[in-house]
């Protein structure tokens, strides 16, 4: 899914600035949850010290979710450096 002339698009350009930036992505990823959360709790009306420890909770989930998909980043690049290095044969024994 790539242009010659302009390059790749759509997914396969989010795949790509992905791949090239992992650390970045995941930090981003992370940030924006727990943003997210962060506003999401401070919009309801409960105590002070329930918000604090609700965003902390989710701030555990995000962190955690940001761990899994650097570890399935990683293991994808892994994954197609192997796939292109070596083409597999479909028919050997033909």
């Amino acid at each position: 899914m790539s242009d010659s002339i302009n390059g790749p698009t759509g997914v396969a350009s989010v795949a790509a600035y992905v791949n090239a930036n992992k650390l970045k992505s995941v930090g981003a990823f992370w940030a924006t949850g727990i943003v997210g959360s962060m506003a999401y709790q401070w919009s309801r009306n409960i105590p002070f010290q329930l918000k604090l420890i609700h965003s902390r909770i989710w701030a555990q989930g995000m962190t955690i979710g940001a761990i899994c998909l650097s570890g399935l980043a990683t293991q994808y690049d892994v994954y197609q450096k192997t796939n292109n290095a070596a083409p597999k044969k479909l028919v050997d024994s033909l």
